[in-house]
């Protein structure tokens, strides 16, 4: 790519945090968000309030990659 590559971990709130920094940074094209279910869809539905909104502060770029989702639970008692 002929450029350097900064990657900016950001853990924590369940991707909340490092997704907000990206919904707040410029539009220009350099700032990325390399995230899951959990910024982008699963978050919206648990915490009362986002200090972003998933479908209106991002624009999918790529695939990277695709997972099955498996949910278990415990048997029903008698």
């Amino acid at each position: 790519m002929g450029q350097s590559i900064v990657v900016d971990n950001r853990g924590g709130a369940g991707g909340i945090i490092g997704a907000d920094l990206v919904a707040k940074s410029p539009a220009d094209g350099y700032t990325l968000l390399f995230g899951g279910f959990g910024p982008n869809a699963v978050n919206a539905s648990i915490f009362a309030s986002m200090p972003y909104d998933p479908a209106k502060d991002f624009a999918p770029v790529i695939e990277v990659f695709r997972t099955a989702n498996v949910l278990w639970s415990a048997p029903r008692s008698a």
